[in-house]
């Protein structure tokens, strides 16, 4: 199996994609870039500058967690940190990455993160982070919990 190169960036909601390729051993390449610059060699790769995004040996590249993770398992069949192609429990693992996704990280961590997207006038930005904070905490609460459980005795 050839190299694949991830790249990603601090605080970026790349940690998953890292720990699936260590924990499965696979050839991959990791490369910190930065974001929201236009000189970032994110864009060569991924003209939304955004990460993760892994770039395949045959040159073509998989964006957004949704689709690295099960592609990374998918490299390394009967994994446990995957459930297998077809199975419902599959299909629950990917519920959850998608509600990860829309949910924890668009939901809660942008507005935490950025506020400045959501309003120009810095003395909105605090009020704009509590708001993230409640979201993330009605996001992951007691009925995540027994999902995470589970993902991390899997590792």
């Amino acid at each position: 199996m050839q190299a694949m190169q991830l790249y990603v960036s601090p605080g970026a909601c790349c940690l998953a994609a890292q720990v699936v390729a260590m924990a499965l051993e696979l050839p991959v390449e990791v490369l910190s870039v930065p974001l929201r610059r236009p000189d970032s060699p994110i864009h060569a790769v991924n003209p939304l500058g955004r990460v993760p995004a892994l770039k395949l040996a045959d040159g073509s590249v998989l964006t957004e967690n949704a689709a690295i993770l099960p592609y990374l398992a998918d490299l390394r069949p009967g994994t446990p940190l995957f459930a297998p192609a077809g199975s419902a429990e599959r299909a629950r693992i990917q519920s959850w990455i998608g509600y990860i996704a829309a949910e924890v990280h668009a939901a809660s961590f942008r507005p935490i993160s950025r506020p400045e997207r959501y309003s120009g006038d810095p003395a909105m930005h605090a009020a704009i982070r509590l708001r993230g904070r409640e979201q993330l905490h009605t996001a992951v609460g007691p009925h995540a919990l027994p999902a995470v459980r589970a993902a991390l005795a899997a590792v």
